[in-house]
């Protein structure tokens, strides 16, 4: 047996002794099952990579028909979403409350409504779940909310 043939059986979960051969015409693709995020709620702790410094956390809540409610210290927000394994697309119109915010949080709640907007992609690191934007790079990460 190949180290290619053995590497193939650990990745697709069978039998080394029933793996077929590997070779370049033979490629294995395998993809991590995202989990649903219906029912979940989570704590914003990074927005673009810094940091989130206030207390309490921002927070978002996934609901079933693929809708969020967010908030971020001040007013409320929501919407929808949608999501095709690892993609996820939030619409540029998002319902609000329009109280006005003082700083810091009148930036936060900005930022972070701008940030769902842009991510394009999604996954999870241990506990965390992160969002992507369309480069790549993460635009918030979240931890499960302690409840």
């Amino acid at each position: 047996m190949t180290p290619a043939t053995l590497a193939a059986a650990l990745l697709i979960g069978v039998s080394p002794a029933t793996a077929p051969e590997v070779g370049p015409e033979r490629i294995y693709t395998v993809q991590a099952e995202v989990p649903d995020l219906t029912g979940t709620e989570w704590q914003v702790v990074e927005l673009r990579g810094q940091p989130v410094e206030v207390a309490p956390l921002p927070e978002i809540a996934f609901f079933e028909d693929d809708a969020f409610a967010a908030w971020a210290g001040c007013n409320r927000f929501s919407g929808g979403y949608s999501r095709d394994g690892a993609t996820i697309t939030v619409p540029e119109t998002v319902a609000a409350t329009m109280m006005a915010c003082p700083p810091p949080l009148d930036t936060l709640e900005r930022e972070m409504i701008e940030a769902m907007i842009s991510a394009k992609g999604l996954a999870f690191e241990g506990t965390s779940l992160v969002l992507t934007d369309a480069s790549g790079a993460e635009v918030l990460r979240l931890i499960p909310k302690v409840k």
